[in-house]
């Protein structure tokens, strides 16, 4: 009976844990979004993304254009390149260009919001990023673009 018993304990424990784990993975979903601006003195451009919507704001002035539902086909390759990225390090990169600093370039800079915690990138020109988030801001700039087109 108590073999019986134990068995069935580690049975319920393990079913727990199982369930536990999945609502961790579908809460890290949730606690993750990106904003990318590029403000300059006569242009403003954001695109906030978030695992429901994604905005596009191009003007100070009227009101940002949202793509209600996110594709999780979308969610899941943006999340796949950044995790090639550490978070914690993209306040230390440098921008390859300096066009911002003259009005040559807007003044670009990329947020990502991860468990309540923001990290920043430092200011770098729109168009140019630093190489190692590249491939992010790619990515957030093509699901804009999809905003956009409807």
């Amino acid at each position: 009976m108590k073999i019986l018993f134990a068995i069935l304990l580690f049975a319920v424990a393990g079913r727990e844990c199982e369930n536990r784990a999945a609502l961790q993975n579908t809460g890290q979903k949730e606690n993750i979004s990106f904003q990318y601006k590029a403000l300059s003195r006569g242009s403003f451009y954001e695109v906030v993304i978030s695992p429901e919507t994604i905005s596009v704001q191009k003007s100070r002035d009227k009101a940002a254009k949202t793509l209600a539902k996110m594709d999780d086909k979308d969610w899941q390759d943006l999340l796949a390149v950044l995790d090639k990225i550490d978070v914690t390090q993209i306040r230390e990169l440098k921008a390859p260009t300096d066009k911002r600093l003259y009005d040559g370039a807007a003044h670009a800079e990329l947020i990502i919001t991860r468990e309540g915690k923001a990290y920043r990138t430092s200011g770098f020109d729109h168009g140019y990023p630093p190489e190692e988030v590249e491939p992010l801001v790619k990515t957030i700039l093509a699901l804009a673009e999809t905003v956009e087109k409807q």
